[in-house]
């Protein structure tokens, strides 16, 4: 089971990658961060679909989409500068808490 939550894991990290690179690709003209958009997908997918074998998909995406939207916000504020407002923070506390509840509730 330990191996499922490291794929998940492995699943986010990917997801936030891509973001990243969506950020860079210029809306896919430039060649490079739009290939990191393509294999950072398909290992993220990949990655969650491993996770699925042992953890039940109903907790599996909601804690993968869940984190990736967190992920998504912080990589904004830290790397591109983007403003959180508090009321942005109270949604993340409620995201992590619901994720915490879909772990805990297994």
């Amino acid at each position: 089971m330990l191996m499922a939550w490291l794929c998940l894991l492995a699943a986010v990290i990917a997801e936030v990658a891509m973001i990243y690179f969506i950020k860079r690709s210029a809306g896919f003209s430039l060649p490079g961060p739009s290939i990191g958009v393509v294999l950072a997908a398909a290992f993220g997918m990949y990655m969650l679909s491993r996770a699925t074998l042992s953890i039940p998909i109903s907790t599996a995406y909601p804690i993968w989409t869940g984190l990736g939207g967190v992920g998504a916000l912080v990589q904004g504020a830290a790397q591109f500068g983007e403003t959180v407002s508090t009321a942005q923070q109270e949604c993340v506390g409620l995201i992590l808490a619901g994720v915490v509840g879909l772990k805990l509730n297994l």
